[in-house]
């Protein structure tokens, strides 16, 4: 618009300088023979000058242009170039002279010789009809234009120039100046402009604001040159475009594209659309995917009843959208023409509204109508084909189709909406009442309730609903599971999956009749059904219905269907919520998320309370640790499975936990702990105790009992080969010696309980010496090799035999199984038997290498480590039993332990040293 806008003032400006120029062509003017006192007497624009282009006669016609030329220079007077006066008689040259406006008006001069003297004739041919009608041509144009002095007044303007800015101040422009007609704040930029086109430069179009007779309008000016003859300018053309419709463009655009809900945005275009076009409502709506249907999302007034289901759409109506001539002058002859819409609910809506003319803009796909928006009037004949092109030059289709993409989305948000109330619902039934209100605030549909089936009694039952006025159902309401269309909803979909269940419509009577419909409420006609998947069953039915006939579409199943997965996934996500938050509040072990960097994400309550003593802004799960090895595998520096913990809760003393770290997928970058706090659970603690116990019998058993078992299976094979001979005896010896050594252990857990209880059950003399020699052969070869036995005395007791042998036996199997090399020397147990004070003896069993003694300290830690410890103590050394027996000979015993790792159970002993008061003592 603008270019052509440029065109059209650069065409009349180079239109009048070729008629102007007309006038050089021929140059020569007709001489005939004539009177000058003739000429100089008459009408004729003429003057006799001289030598020098001074005036000394000037015609009658000639004052009437420029009075009072006798005496002035005919280069001053006409503004000549001061080369004319060089100009040979006989050529034209032209020149201006100023109007009572002001205006420069061009005058084509030419000099005719007078016979006999040096003074000449100067004809003059003024130009102003030719600028007149110049001007006139641009009384055709679409847009105000004016003439424009050098002085910046307006010398000539068009009618319609006239009419836009006339105001009870003035009825004429001429005279006034150009920038008084528009805002004092565009002045500067105005005269800027004119003065850039006088001097010839390009002057670009400029945004201004004008005084219109109508109130302020913002408008573009642009100011062309006005060329003379000769090519000078002498002021400039201004043309004045209206802005309105590009301006209703852009804010059209700009409420389209404004933040907030789309109807409010639709509410501000519509008061805009009324500065152009006048209607006394508006709807606007969208056409299904088959154009079968439309359904109006947008009504104004608000007040008007409008239906706001589906309703069918006519062929004829189709073709009429896709045609172009959307818009009528009379509601009645569009009825003559289209009879089958007569009893359409629209037509009849558009009828209660007395609706005479309306205008249409559909949005048009490759397929058809998507959406559309119709301005309805009450008077008839208001609008027509300039309506619409009106309408399409706003853009407003573009517009609707932002509208419509976001009611699109509008559906999407409201099942975004039902999912975070679901969320974050406390009930199922809280969690159905959130989906009832949002389908029946948004559907706008007349009822909307959720039944559940009742397994136990066959019967729905209703959970939650959302109605209209005159609508409901009572609370109470029931209906047995196998009838009416309900109990068909769920026949249809017993056997069928959540991608291909079935939704069941009801329109009219033959589909209610078909399906057994049975209103909930005698008030309804239509019904919409959809079964609802919970937990592996269908749970519940969503049912929808309407008052009116054909309510419901294809497009609402479709659009249920979206609601309801989202519900349902919602509703896993709300079961699956309240599954791990009773399992990690009920659970006794300590849960801590964190990621790979250590930091706490979540935590559950044991964890919070008893592991880390806050319910906030946990931090790192390093800081928490006790010690260093804690801290490390924390860290994650060692391994993770199964390792005792210390926590040092914030404000508590530290609380030993097992530990167990299970990391997430790799996308999630996260770990899980999971903490037993040892303090609590004791039946953990007879567990690992069991455990303990069943571990070390094991390991002590099996290879003295698999040896035992291979030397019988070698003897086996000698018997059968030579006979009974030597060997067998060898054979069984060992066999012999395997597995005493094996019932060591089995002795000590058999016989813990009896000797607890009668731990000296006899008192008879004791040889000590003879009852280690005995305890010393009973085992393997291998093993006496690395006895070292020496008695100094020989000492006799008063004792049980078979206890004290049990402590014998006990101890040095114990120091046999911890023997180790150190620097390459060989380990053997040593055992001496001295004399000791108050006529008692001392028997010391320890490993050669040990260096120094030191007394065993008191074992402090969880009672699990206690657990770990007593069971240690009880399958590798029976310690409690030895202590109980040696106790009852009146006797003492002392244990020592060696440097050991800290962070195993046990002590690593490496001497004991037991007391027996003597019967009798010789020197050996």
């Amino acid at each position: 618009m603008q270019v052509y806008f440029l065109l059209f003032g650069a065409l009349v400006i180079m239109s009048a300088a070729r008629r102007n120029r007309s006038l050089d062509s021929g140059a020569d003017l007709p001489r005939p023979v004539i009177a000058i006192d003739d000429l100089l007497s008459g009408p004729t624009p003429c003057a006799l000058v001289d030598a020098s282009m001074g005036i000394v006669r000037a015609s009658p016609g000639l004052a009437l242009l420029q009075p009072g030329l006798e005496g002035r220079s005919l280069v001053e007077a006409f503004f000549l170039n001061p080369t004319h006066s060089l100009l040979l008689p006989g050529q034209t040259i032209h020149g201006t002279y100023r109007d009572a406006s002001a205006e420069s008006i061009p005058v084509a001069i030419q000099l005719v010789p007078v016979a006999g003297g040096a003074a000449s004739l100067a004809l003059f041919f003024d130009c102003m009809a030719f600028r007149r009608a110049d001007f006139n041509r641009l009384s055709t144009s679409p847009y105000p234009s004016l003439r424009v002095t050098p002085r910046g007044t307006i010398s000539v303007s068009t009618r319609d120039t006239t009419a836009l800015f006339q105001s009870p101040a003035r009825s004429s422009l001429e005279g006034v100046s150009l920038s008084a007609l528009f805002h004092e704040a565009d002045w500067k930029r105005i005269e800027a402009s004119l003065e850039s086109c006088l001097r010839g430069d390009a002057v670009e179009p400029m945004k201004v604001v004008a005084l219109t007779a109508n109130g302020d309008e913002r408008v573009e000016l642009a100011l062309l040159p006005d060329p003379g003859p000769d090519q000078r300018i002498l002021g400039a053309i201004a043309l004045i475009r209206s802005c309105k419709l590009e301006d209703g463009r852009e804010r059209l655009k700009e409420l389209a594209m404004e933040t907030g809900a789309w109807r409010t945005r639709l509410a501000a275009v519509v008061h805009e659309l009324r500065n152009f076009l006048s209607f006394d409502f508006v709807t606007f709506g969208v056409y299904s995917a088959d154009m079968s249907a439309f359904r109006a999302t947008y009504i104004e007034p608000a007040t008007m009843v409008w239906p706001s289901i589906w309703v069918k759409v006519d062929q004829g109506i189709r073709l009429w959208l896709t045609e172009g001539h959307t818009w009528e002058r009379d509601l009645s002859d569009f009825i003559a023409k289209h009879p089958q819409i007569a009893e359409d609910p629209v037509t009849r809506r558009y009828q209660a509204a007395k609706t005479r003319a309306f205008v249409t803009v559909p949005v048009l796909s490759d397929t058809g109508p998507v959406c559309s928006l119709t301005l309805c009037s009450k008077q008839p004949d208001v609008y027509d084909e300039e309506s619409l092109a009106l309408l399409r030059q706003l853009a407003i289709d573009q517009v609707l189709t932002t509208f419509h993409h976001e009611q699109q989305l509008e559906l999407e948000t409201v099942a975004r909406e039902i999912d975070e109330l679901v969320g974050s619902a406390e009930s199922l039934k809280e969690a159905a009442g959130y989906l009832v209100s949002k389908l029946h605030a948004f559907f706008e549909w007349d009822h909307v309730s959720i039944v559940t089936r009742d397994r136990r009694h066959s019967l729905f039952r209703l959970v939650r609903q959302a109605h209209a006025d005159g609508c409901a159902i009572p609370d109470n309401f029931w209906q047995r599971d196998d009838q009416g269309m309900l109990g068909l909803t769920l026949r249809e979909n017993e056997h069928r999956t959540r991608k291909d269940r079935e939704c069941l419509i009801v329109s009219d009577e033959k589909t209610a009749k078909a399906y057994n419909y049975q209103p909930t409420n005698p008030a309804m006609q239509s019904a919409l059904t959809c079964p609802i998947w919970f937990n592996g069953v269908w749970r519940w039915i969503l049912n929808i219905e309407a008052v009116e006939l054909n309510a419901f579409h294809e497009t609402d199943k479709d659009e249920v269907l979206r609601i309801v997965r989202t519900l349902e996934a919602s509703l896993h996500r709300l079961y699956q919520a309240k599954l791990n938050h009773v399992i990690l509040e009920s659970t006794r072990e300590g849960i801590i998320v964190v990621d790979h960097d250590g930091k706490i994400l979540d935590a559950n309550q044991m964890a919070s309370e008893r592991l880390l003593g806050t319910r906030e802004n946990y931090g790192n799960i390093v800081t928490y640790g006790d010690d260093d090895t804690t801290r490390q595998i924390l860290k994650g520096d060692l391994a993770a499975a199964s390792r005792r913990l210390v926590f040092k809760p914030r404000s508590a003393a530290p609380r030993a936990v097992l530990g167990l770290r299970s990391d997430l997928a790799d996308e999630l970058q996260a770990s899980v702990w999971f903490l037993t706090d040892l303090d609590t659970f004791d039946w953990n603690v007879d567990f690992r105790y069991l455990r303990t116990i069943a571990n070390d019998v094991a390991q002590q058993t099996r290879p003295s009992l698999m040896l035992a078992s291979a030397v019988l299976q070698k003897m086996v094979k000698e018997v059968q080969a030579s006979g009974i001979g030597p060997k067998i005896k060898a054979f069984a010896e060992q066999a012999v010696a395997q597995v005493a050594k094996a019932d060591i252990t089995f002795e000590r857990l058999a016989e813990l309980q009896s000797i607890m209880k009668s731990p000296k059950r006899e008192a008879k003399p004791v040889d000590l010496c003879e009852l280690i020699e005995d305890v010393v052969a009973s085992l393997p070869e291998y093993d006496r090799k690395n006895i070292d036995c020496e008695a100094e005395v020989k000492a006799v007791v008063l004792g049980d035999r078979s206890s004290l042998g049990f402590v014998f036996r006990s101890l040095i199997d114990y120091l046999l199984r911890c023997l180790v090399d150190d620097d390459g020397e060989k380990s053997v147990v040593e055992m001496r038997i001295r004399p000791a004070e108050n006529e008692a003896c001392l028997v010391l069993l320890k490993l050669s290498n040990t260096l120094r003694l030191n007394e065993t300290p008191e074992q402090q830690g969880d009672p699990l480590w206690q657990a770990v410890n007593t069971a240690h103590i009880d399958t590798g050394v029976g310690l409690a039993a030895i202590q109980e027996i040696v106790a009852a000979h009146q006797g003492a015993l002392k244990n020592f332990a060696g440097a050991h790792d800290p962070t195993m159970p046990g002590p690593f002993w490496t001497a004991f040293v037991v007391t027996l008061p003597l019967s009798k003592m010789v020197e050996a």
